[in-house]
Order: structure tokens, then sequence, then C-alpha cells
């Protein structure tokens, strides 16, 4: 099965969090940065149901007009180069196509994985990053996904994304660009 490098979809190699702003500053008429998100509840930041803020995401296709993240590419081929399999580990299964436009992404912007996972709505990754077997490294932006998948103790290392939403998280394995991962393979 081999050592795998595990990493989220979105924003980590997936730069979606531009589309997400400009989706919900359209959808409520506010002009947010992306400094201004201090929290990954933005449903709670734009004062809206969990409902009404996936259809502004839905309705503004933030999932098939995301870009690959600055070294995306180069970092999965260094892992791949250090003799390890790339995975995809997921959130995207909040929509009905998630895994559908995930694999269609990945396909055209030729980023290669051995296996992706699109987490349903009832699913933690903490519980499924052992369907990938030997883990070496799993990197996502979102704090608890971190935590919890460090707490576990399924992987060797666990790097936190740096983003906007989780400055203030207490987390020592930080990376703010992919090309730092290349010192922890």
């Amino acid at each position: 099965m081999g050592t795998y490098v595990v990493f989220d979809m979105d924003d980590v190699v997936a730069n979606i969090g531009p589309l997400i702003l400009e989706a919900l500053n359209e959808r409520t008429g506010k002009s947010f940065s992306l400094e201004d998100w201090h929290t990954y509840d933005l449903a709670q930041i734009y004062d809206l149901s969990y409902s009404q803020m996936l259809q502004a995401l839905y309705d503004h296709k933030v999932l098939e007009r995301a870009t690959p993240a600055k070294g995306a590419l180069e970092v999965m081929g260094l892992a791949r180069d250090a003799g390890f399999h790339v995975g995809i580990l997921t959130a995207r299964g909040w929509h009905p196509e998630g895994r559908s436009i995930s694999e269609r992404w990945l396909a055209d912007n030729g980023l290669m994985v051995d296996r992706l996972h699109v987490l349903s709505p009832d699913e933690c990754k903490a519980e499924v990053i052992c369907e990938f077997g030997d883990v070496e490294l799993f990197i996502d932006d979102y704090h608890k996904h971190v935590l919890a998948v460090h707490e576990s103790g399924k992987t060797r290392k666990t790097i936190l994304r740096n983003q906007p939403w989780n400055r203030s998280i207490d987390f020592d394995h930080r990376v703010g660009c992919l090309s730092e991962l290349a010192s922890h393979f």
C-alpha cells in the first residue's frame, strides 16, 4: 500500500478562499476581506444560516472555479520523488457533486493523486485518515481537523497551513506556503 502524504484540498492545494469571499460578499452586500475571517465559521461572520451560505457557494461555483495553490503541483511531485503516495482528504461532501467536481478539478490541473476521499457531512477526518494506511504527513487549514488528526496519533506529522482563520490557534507545526513542506519529506 505504501506510505502517504495526505493533503486537504480547499485552501491547501486549491485556492478557494477568494472565491468564497466573493460569493459571500456578493450575497450579503458586505465587504469583508480574507483578513477579516477570524474564524472558520463563515456563516457566523456573514450572519447567514448554513444552508444560505452553501447556496451562495453553489451559485458562485466556487469548487469548479478554484485554482491550484502556488506550489501544489511541485510539492506533490516532491512527495512522490521522496517515495510517498499522495492522497487528498477533503470535506467537500457538503456539495452534492463534491467528489466528481474534485476528480475533474484534479485531472484538469494535472494534480495526480493515488487516493481521494471526500468526506460525507457525518464523517471525521481523524477517523477516516486510517483508510490511507501508513501516513507520514497530513496538512490542512482547519485547526479542528489538524488537532483531531494530531491527537489521534494516526500520522507521524500534522501540519497546519497558515490562514487568517487559524492564526489565533496555538499549534507549533505550521507552514505559510506549500514549498515549506519539502523539508518534512
